[in-house]
């Protein structure tokens, strides 16, 4: 420790040396030679792991309703019919959860799967087929919902495929914005 109080560099590399070697004296440097065995690697320290954070508990009863539609590429008659029905629809899901996977059953008896992820961010897909007249529409729903609070504003994607007699109906997308909330 010097005047000022604080130990330097310098000061430290001296008080090591000085216990190494004594204080009277430098320490003598090794001249390496070539029939030397190699040295054990000395570990290095590992730091401990943090604490993997885990999925919220987000299994339950929740509701879904306030649909509101945001975009379509589906033709107008059938995007309007689509949207009158889902006006005032009120639809609850019954969500079973294994740690990070979700399966949701929804009001109809549609089931989705899915994950959450350590913020509450759930993302949930289905499929489901309907023939109808030789028509044939599969409709394949994704739902992106943030369940780590309630209410909470959800995302719904439905890709709509068309095969068969279906007159002029072809494939299109349609999307909403609803709100879901935890029973």
């Amino acid at each position: 420790v010097d005047a000022n109080g604080q130990v330097n560099i310098e000061e430290l590399i001296a008080s090591v040396n000085n216990a190494l070697c004594g204080c009277d004296g430098a320490c003598p440097t090794r001249t390496p030679t070539s029939d030397r065995s190699p040295s054990t690697p000395t570990p290095t320290p590992t730091s401990t792991a943090a604490a993997t954070p885990s999925v919220p508990d987000v299994a339950g009863s929740w509701r879904e309703d306030d649909y509101h539609l945001v975009g379509s590429d589906c033709l107008d008659e059938f995007t309007q019919q689509l949207a009158a029905e889902l006006s005032g629809e009120v639809c609850d899901y019954q969500i079973s959860q294994t740690e990070s996977t979700l399966v949701a059953a929804d009001c109809d008896g549609v089931r989705f799967s899915g994950t959450v992820d350590v913020d509450g961010a759930a993302h949930l897909e289905a499929s489901q087929n309907e023939v109808d007249d030789g028509c044939r529409m599969t409709l394949n729903a994704d739902i992106i919902v943030d369940l780590s609070h309630s209410p909470s504003d959800a995302f719904l994607t439905g890709v709509i495929e068309f095969s068969g007699a279906c007159g002029p109906l072809f494939d299109c997308t349609l999307s909403f914005e609803t709100r879901w909330t935890r029973l």
